[in-house]
């Protein structure tokens, strides 16, 4: 099998080194000539309920899920993992919930999605609704 190739798409980017950004994702493949690979779009750091300047990013933050669910969609992955700091505290806004709840149900709708949680997220409220979702 051919290694993983890390490619820019759709005007996302990695960072230098390998690694990503508050924004970006990484499209990883096994390449054209793998056979039974798998597609994963790593992201990570969405900060979900963070202010900058006391202006909320919720737009942002939408605008960045609608691009994302329609990434997943056209490139079809089979896999997205987020790695950490999905909400930028530990008891997140409401709207927030709300708004990552939303992206997760379409993602969801289309793929599998693995979250781990960062220094800014509670583990047990990300956990929470576990046993509802669909068992693999």
């Amino acid at each position: 099998m051919a290694p993983a190739l890390v490619r820019e798409r759709h005007g996302v980017e990695t960072a230098p080194g390998g690694g990503t950004h508050p924004g970006r994702c990484a499209f990883v493949s096994g390449g054209a000539d793998s056979v039974g690979g798998m597609r994963i779009l790593h992201t990570s750091d969405w900060h979900v309920g963070r202010n900058l300047h006391g202006i909320s990013l919720a737009g942002a933050h939408e605008a960045y899920f609608d691009h994302l669910v329609e990434l997943v969609r056209a490139e079809r992955i089979d896999a997205v993992l987020v790695s950490g700091d999905i909400y930028d505290r530990a008891i997140p806004p409401l709207e927030s919930v709300q708004v990552l709840s939303d992206a997760l149900g379409r993602l969801c709708s289309l793929t599998r999605v693995v979250l781990t949680s960062g220094n800014h997220d509670s583990a047990t409220r990300l956990g929470f609704g576990a046993g509802l979702l669909r068992p693999e």
